[in-house]
């Protein structure tokens, strides 16, 4: 348990509190309206900062003065209100586990089976509410959209040996998912049904330059951090700025701030993981024994 927790916070945290403060000290103070003075000492900066960071509890979308007049308004990282829901997900992962494990309700095998279940109970749940609402909170509606996402995921990864990928495969998934949206209501189900196994033949099984590009370092999350507020100062300095243009223009500077993202923070967080980072800091970690009880767990 203690592995998984820590895995997860040296995977998420280090970038993105990076990313906010970056986005405060460079985007935000360079895009803003209002003085230094006062973009610093506001409350919706100091929001800003300790809200995004710590991410459990939502997000903060606004700095004084940035973004008045995009399309977007006042919006400064809108991608970030996904973390939160994220982050619950682990944490409901982590609770089973530990209540699995310590009450030796289940064996690991029997742990696997729950998460499965858990994905279908909330495909179902996610169907049923589409068809015959029964959520009208609007956190219980993103909840019951999430979850299935999240555990179809999870549950292809706990039954990975079992999952078989190929061409032949997809291709008729493909072919029933086009055949299907001749319907809108058969479409939907037939969507939610297929999307996760769809998602990891594109992740695993295509090859050349798209897995070549990859191999240089994984700059997923970076981009996913950074694109919103690189487009969002696109749009401020670059008014009317066309489709094609905003792609090109914020392609680039995001990649830029992703491939700094992965090789100067998230790579060498993610030694952490099984103590591995080097230099004092890494000395100082193995002598105080924050490894002991994680090492070799990976």
């Amino acid at each position: 348990m203690p592995a998984f927790i820590w895995a997860r916070a040296v995977r998420i945290y280090p970038a993105l509190v990076s990313s906010v403060l970056l986005t405060v000290l460079l985007i935000g103070l360079f895009i803003t309206t209002v003085s230094p003075y006062s973009y610093f000492f506001s409350m919706e900066t100091l929001s800003f900062i300790g809200k995004n960071s710590s991410i459990m509890f939502g997000s903060f979308d606004h700095l004084p003065g940035a973004f008045k007049a995009t399309p977007f308004k006042n919006a400064v990282n809108g991608s970030l209100w996904t973390l939160p829901w994220e982050i619950r997900m682990y944490g409901i992962l982590a609770l089973l586990g530990a209540l699995a494990y310590s009450w030796k309700i289940l064996k690991e095998e029997g742990l696997k089976y729950l998460v499965v279940a858990i994905a279908v109970c909330s495909v179902a749940a996610f169907i049923w509410n589409h068809f015959s609402p029964f959520a009208s909170n609007r956190k219980l509606v993103l909840a019951l959209r999430l979850l299935p996402m999240f555990f179809m995921g999870a549950s292809l990864c706990v039954l990975r040996t079992r999952i078989f990928l190929s061409h032949r495969l997809t291709a008729l998934v493909v072919s029933v998912l086009v055949v299907s949206s001749v319907s809108h209501k058969v479409f939907f189900v037939v969507y939610t049904l297929c999307i996760a196994y769809l998602v990891v033949y594109a992740a695993y099984v295509p090859a050349g330059l798209i897995r070549r590009f990859n191999n240089a370092g994984d700059y997923s999350y970076g981009i996913y951090i950074y694109a919103y507020p690189v487009q969002q100062s696109v749009a401020t300095l670059v008014p009317g700025i066309s489709v094609a243009a905003m792609f090109c223009y914020s392609f680039v500077v995001t990649f830029m701030f992703a491939f700094f993202s992965w090789h100067v923070i998230e790579k060498r967080m993610l030694a952490l993981k099984k103590g591995e980072l080097g230099g004092p800091f890494g000395r100082l970690f193995n002598q105080i024994g924050i490894f002991k009880s994680i090492k070799g767990s990976y």
